[in-house]
């Protein structure tokens, strides 16, 4: 007697021989389907859940540990935790996170700590980092949940969505199943991609509807009484199983009710029913089909009917940066495009800088701005690589002396380095401004867009905070700086223009003692607008 074949594989094979199906093709099928994958799926994570500085274990000692805090204070302080470690994850590795959740949460071990902090001091810690308006947000978060609710994070997924600036969806969703227990679905890539293959969706995983179907399932399938567990389990699963390449699906714990894995089965099946001149793909119209998929893309006769067909792989807009090194103090930037070789020209670049300044109030150029200088040369290159970004950096130092002040110029349309610029995927200028005797300055860059091909900037004119630090301030913590700044200035040091401050006034360079040298920072951006957005681009 013949094996039946399981439902899912039937449903599979069923759409692959008539290339079309309805909506409920993504559904789960039965309240025992959804119960399986729960089961399955936490038996499968409280063997291997993945160790990190705040998370708690599942079991200790053999024995399956409560899923949540004991008292009040402490769901409030495993709240704030995990709402540290949640924004911090956003768009950064895990292997990245540990080092700089570990230093936060020993300089602010609370959430009255942080909402204690000067914005410096969180940039500082953050440094490194990247995408900087995850660091405000926090600091802001933190200082109106001990304003408007004593201290403690609201336990509702949803009032936190509502009432706390810069948490999210996903956000709110990790902080009340995770800190408290209560059962509020996430989603996240992980999640976007087990959910994908456990259901075959096709569509855009950032279409709006396709978007509401992730979160409804994510829902449909939340264990409530490990709700907490689940997620991180479903996000483990992601990161170590269901990853977006080469997934181990015989090793998936759950790959019994993965649509995605059946549909792997069918196409086999039916390519052997093909090759032995059995059945062959059945014409079907779409009209006849009750509510049928408006979601999916047709899906072609491909040799390789593989999960990593889920989810669909749409094309990425093109991408910005400013984000990244927002509110950081930075040497002046200005970006040139490699379309042109010309623009790679040491007297290109000083043109473009010399404009740049002189739209702050700082002639370079022996007008009439009282500064004079001394020395100015291209000191050498340096690279660096963001999450996804690569920067390539062409450094030049200038020694001036003179009467200039800190201030804040006004960058009008069209600038260099200014707003009303298209940029090109490119290399550019970084300046390292050197000045004897007094503070010296630049400028708040508001904008960082860079990629490929032309990107269009905010065309109003920007005011840009420029002021004189020294050594010391710029390399000890001083003043926040990103570490393209540092690798700059690295560059610099090479060549012997750098060295190290004797005191915040006197600072050894070029084999001799230069009296009151201070060093240019720029700072960058104004308040940015929050963005977690995949950056893909080159700049300077």
């Amino acid at each position: 007697m013949a094996k039946p074949t399981p439902p899912l594989l039937e449903d599979a094979l069923t759409v692959l021989r008539t290339s079309t199906h309805g909506s409920n093709y993504h559904t789960f099928r039965s309240t025992a389907e959804k119960d399986r994958l729960r089961t399955l799926l936490l038996v499968w994570y409280d063997k291997n859940q993945r160790t990190m500085p705040w998370r708690v274990p599942c079991r200790e000692g053999g024995v399956q540990m409560d899923a949540s805090p004991k008292s009040e204070e402490e769901q409030a302080q495993r709240a704030y935790e995990v709402w540290v470690s949640e924004v911090m994850l956003q768009q950064t590795q895990v292997a990245t996170v540990i080092a700089y959740y570990t230093r936060w949460l020993k300089k602010w071990p609370t959430i009255f700590d942080l909402a204690k902090a000067t914005p410096e001091e969180v940039n500082e810690v953050w440094a490194g980092l990247g995408y900087y308006s995850r660091a405000k947000r926090l600091h802001e978060g933190a200082q109106l949940v001990v304003k408007r609710f004593a201290g403690r994070l609201p336990r509702d997924a949803a009032k936190l969505e509502k009432e706390v600036p810069g948490i999210g969806p996903y956000t709110a969703g990790a902080i009340a199943s995770i800190a408290y227990n209560l059962p509020a679905p996430l989603v996240d890539g992980n999640v976007v991609r087990v959910l994908s293959r456990l259901r075959s969706i096709g569509g855009d995983p950032k279409r709006k509807e396709v978007v509401a179907l992730h979160w409804s399932l994510a829902s449909e399938a939340l264990d409530r009484t490990r709700p907490g567990h689940f997620n991180q389990a479903l996000m483990d699963l992601g990161a170590t199983i269901c990853t977006p390449q080469n997934p181990a699906c015989g090793k998936c714990p759950v790959n019994e009710v993965c649509l995605a894995f059946a549909e792997q089965k069918a196409h086999k099946i039916i390519a052997g029913e093909k090759f032995a001149g059995g059945q062959a793909t059945i014409a079907h119209d779409s009209a006849k089909i009750e509510d049928p998929c408006t979601l999916c893309l047709s899906v072609p006769d491909i040799e390789d009917y593989s999960v990593t067909r889920y989810p669909l792989k749409v094309a990425k807009k093109a991408p910005r940066a400013e984000s990244l090194l927002a509110n950081l103090w930075d040497f002046p930037t200005i970006p040139i495009p490699i379309t042109d070789p010309a623009s790679e020209s040491y007297t290109t670049r000083k043109e473009l800088a010399n404009a740049y300044l002189q739209s702050l109030g700082l002639d370079l150029t022996g007008g009439d701005g009282g500064i004079k200088v001394l020395e100015r040369d291209s000191v050498g290159e340096a690279v660096h690589l963001f999450s996804h970004i690569r920067r390539r950096m062409i450094v030049e130092q200038v020694v001036v002396c003179g009467d200039v002040a800190d201030g804040v110029a006004s960058v009008v349309e069209g600038a260099p380095g200014g707003g009303g610029m298209k940029r090109k995927r490119g290399a550019g200028g970084k300046g390292g401004v050197r000045k004897k005797g007094k503070r010296s300055g630049v400028a708040e860059d508001e904008d960082e867009y860079a990629g490929e091909g032309n990107v269009e900037i905010p065309t109003a004119a920007v005011p840009r905070a420029w002021k004189w630090v020294t050594e010391e301030e710029m390399m000890e913590g001083g003043v926040a700086v990103p570490a393209t700044l540092k690798k700059a200035w690295g560059v610099v040091c090479k060549c012997g223009g750098g060295g190290t401050a004797k005191s915040s006034a006197h600072v050894k360079g070029k084999g001799r003692d230069q009296p009151g040298k201070k060093r240019s920072t720029a700072r960058r951006g104004k308040k940015t607008r929050d963005s977690d957005e995949d950056d893909e681009s080159e700049d300077d």
